[in-house]
Protein backbone atom coordinates (compact mmCIF):
# COMPACT_ATOMS: atom_id res chain seq x y z
CA UNK A 1 0.00 0.00 0.00
CA UNK A 2 2.87 2.35 0.81
CA UNK A 3 4.07 1.99 -2.77
CA UNK A 4 0.79 3.35 -4.17
CA UNK A 5 1.01 6.63 -2.23
CA UNK A 6 3.72 8.30 -4.30
CA UNK A 7 2.27 11.73 -4.88
CA UNK A 8 3.03 14.39 -2.25
CA UNK A 9 -0.64 15.36 -2.44
CA UNK A 10 -1.62 11.87 -1.33
CA UNK A 11 -4.42 9.64 -2.55
CA UNK A 12 -7.89 8.81 -1.34
CA UNK A 13 -8.61 5.67 0.66
CA UNK A 14 -11.14 4.75 -2.05
CA UNK A 15 -8.38 4.88 -4.68
CA UNK A 16 -6.27 2.50 -2.58
CA UNK A 17 -9.21 0.13 -2.09
CA UNK A 18 -9.96 0.09 -5.80
CA UNK A 19 -6.33 -0.31 -6.84
CA UNK A 20 -5.69 -3.17 -4.41
CA UNK A 21 -9.12 -4.81 -4.79
CA UNK A 22 -9.71 -4.56 -1.03
CA UNK A 23 -12.92 -3.67 0.71
CA UNK A 24 -12.91 -0.23 2.27
CA UNK A 25 -13.07 -1.52 5.87
CA UNK A 26 -9.90 -3.54 5.39
CA UNK A 27 -8.20 -0.60 3.69
CA UNK A 28 -9.09 1.59 6.67
CA UNK A 29 -7.63 -0.95 9.13
CA UNK A 30 -4.40 -1.25 7.14
CA UNK A 31 -4.05 2.54 6.86
CA UNK A 32 -4.62 2.98 10.61
CA UNK A 33 -1.92 0.40 11.26
CA UNK A 34 0.49 2.19 8.91
CA UNK A 35 -0.42 5.47 10.57
CA UNK A 36 0.38 4.05 14.04
CA UNK A 37 3.77 2.92 12.72
CA UNK A 38 4.45 6.43 11.40
CA UNK A 39 4.48 5.60 7.69
CA UNK A 40 1.39 7.55 6.58
CA UNK A 41 -0.89 10.34 7.72
CA UNK A 42 -4.60 10.73 7.04
CA UNK A 43 -6.25 14.07 6.45
CA UNK A 44 -9.89 14.88 5.74
CA UNK A 45 -10.37 15.56 2.06
CA UNK A 46 -11.40 19.10 1.20
CA UNK A 47 -13.81 17.95 -1.52
CA UNK A 48 -15.45 15.26 0.64
CA UNK A 49 -15.31 15.59 4.43
CA UNK A 50 -16.40 11.94 4.86
CA UNK A 51 -13.23 10.57 3.26
CA UNK A 52 -9.53 10.84 3.92
CA UNK A 53 -6.47 11.61 1.87
CA UNK A 54 -3.52 9.36 2.68
CA UNK A 55 0.00 10.80 2.50
CA UNK A 56 3.39 9.28 3.15
CA UNK A 57 5.48 10.58 6.03
CA UNK A 58 9.24 10.94 5.69
CA UNK A 59 9.56 7.49 7.29
CA UNK A 60 7.11 6.09 4.73
CA UNK A 61 9.11 7.64 1.88
CA UNK A 62 12.26 6.11 3.38
CA UNK A 63 10.59 2.66 3.38
CA UNK A 64 9.53 2.74 -0.29
CA UNK A 65 12.86 1.67 -1.84
CA UNK A 66 13.25 -1.05 0.80
CA UNK A 67 9.80 -2.42 0.00
CA UNK A 68 10.43 -2.21 -3.76
CA UNK A 69 13.68 -4.15 -3.36
CA UNK A 70 12.03 -6.89 -1.29
CA UNK A 71 9.12 -7.16 -3.74
CA UNK A 72 11.52 -7.32 -6.66
CA UNK A 73 13.54 -10.13 -5.07
CA UNK A 74 10.39 -12.05 -4.16
CA UNK A 75 9.03 -11.64 -7.71
CA UNK A 76 12.32 -12.93 -9.11
CA UNK A 77 12.05 -16.04 -6.91
CA UNK A 78 8.42 -16.70 -7.83
CA UNK A 79 8.91 -16.09 -11.54
CA UNK A 80 12.13 -18.06 -11.96
CA UNK A 81 12.23 -19.87 -15.33
CA UNK A 82 9.12 -18.05 -16.57
CA UNK A 83 8.88 -15.82 -19.62
CA UNK A 84 7.71 -12.22 -19.32
CA UNK A 85 4.46 -12.99 -21.16
CA UNK A 86 3.67 -15.81 -18.76
CA UNK A 87 4.30 -13.57 -15.76
CA UNK A 88 2.07 -10.82 -17.19
CA UNK A 89 -0.68 -13.35 -17.94
CA UNK A 90 -0.62 -14.74 -14.40
CA UNK A 91 -0.62 -11.27 -12.83
CA UNK A 92 -3.57 -10.22 -15.00
CA UNK A 93 -5.52 -13.34 -13.98
CA UNK A 94 -4.72 -12.84 -10.29
CA UNK A 95 -5.95 -9.24 -10.52
CA UNK A 96 -9.14 -10.44 -12.18
CA UNK A 97 -9.65 -13.07 -9.46
CA UNK A 98 -9.11 -10.41 -6.77
CA UNK A 99 -11.65 -8.15 -8.46
CA UNK A 100 -14.21 -10.96 -8.59
CA UNK A 101 -13.59 -11.86 -4.95
CA UNK A 102 -14.15 -8.25 -3.91
CA UNK A 103 -17.34 -7.98 -5.96
CA UNK A 104 -18.61 -11.25 -4.51
CA UNK A 105 -17.92 -10.19 -0.92
CA UNK A 106 -19.78 -6.95 -1.57
CA UNK A 107 -22.72 -8.96 -2.92
CA UNK A 108 -22.36 -7.39 -6.36
CA UNK A 109 -22.08 -10.70 -8.22
CA UNK A 110 -25.18 -12.84 -8.50
CA UNK A 111 -26.68 -15.32 -10.94
CA UNK A 112 -28.19 -12.54 -13.07
CA UNK A 113 -24.98 -10.59 -13.64
CA UNK A 114 -22.13 -13.07 -13.12
CA UNK A 115 -21.84 -13.92 -16.82
CA UNK A 116 -21.58 -10.25 -17.78
CA UNK A 117 -19.26 -9.20 -14.93
CA UNK A 118 -17.02 -12.23 -14.92
CA UNK A 119 -17.35 -13.83 -18.32
CA UNK A 120 -18.45 -16.98 -16.52
CA UNK A 121 -21.06 -19.34 -17.92
CA UNK A 122 -24.24 -19.55 -15.85
CA UNK A 123 -24.41 -22.44 -13.43
CA UNK A 124 -26.73 -25.16 -14.70
CA UNK A 125 -28.51 -27.67 -12.49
Amino acid sequence: MINLVEDDEGVSQKYLSDKLYLDEALTTRVIRNLEKKGYVTREKRLDDKRSYNVKLTEEGKHMQPIIFEKLSRWTDILAKDMEEGEIDYIIDKLKLMSKHALLATKGEINEENRETLCGIDPISD
